[in-house]
């Protein structure tokens, strides 16, 4: 499996696999997969649009791609409350990114926010 491949199909119209997003993800994150061909797929993926289930995959691979908390334990329903930083935000917040835990593909964790997103020390990104 490559990356070039990947684009060519998405470009096609074709239906990505989990397999091959996931391919995408691992390799964006480890370094593998230049910003250039990142660029090319998110511009296919956005022209040719994915389906459900490849935005699944997409997203569950990159809730994967770091560091995961578990919240099963904790009772009720679990919201979203995400800040990458930005104007009126004047400390660093660890508010962790809840999914809402509900319909047939959720995921149930949470994330925390911000980190590795090159922000500048000023709030933004």
């Amino acid at each position: 499996m490559n990356m070039y491949d990947i684009i060519e199909k998405k470009r096609d119209g074709g239906i990505l696999s989990d397999e091959e997003i996931r391919f995408f993800v691992n390799g964006y994150t480890d370094g593998s997969i230049p910003d250039y061909q990142a660029a090319a797929f998110l511009m296919a993926a956005y022209i040719r649009g994915l389906d459900k289930d490849e935005i699944y995959s997409l997203t569950k691979a990159m809730k994967f791609s770091g560091d995961v908390v578990d919240l099963s334990s904790i009772k009720g329903i679990k919201v979203d409350k995400h800040s990458t930083g930005g104007v009126g935000e004047q400390e660093d917040q660890e508010e962790p990114a809840f999914d809402a835990g509900q319909g047939p593909h959720a995921l149930g964790h949470a994330r925390r926010p911000g980190e590795g997103q090159g922000h500048d020390g000023h709030g933004t990104v």
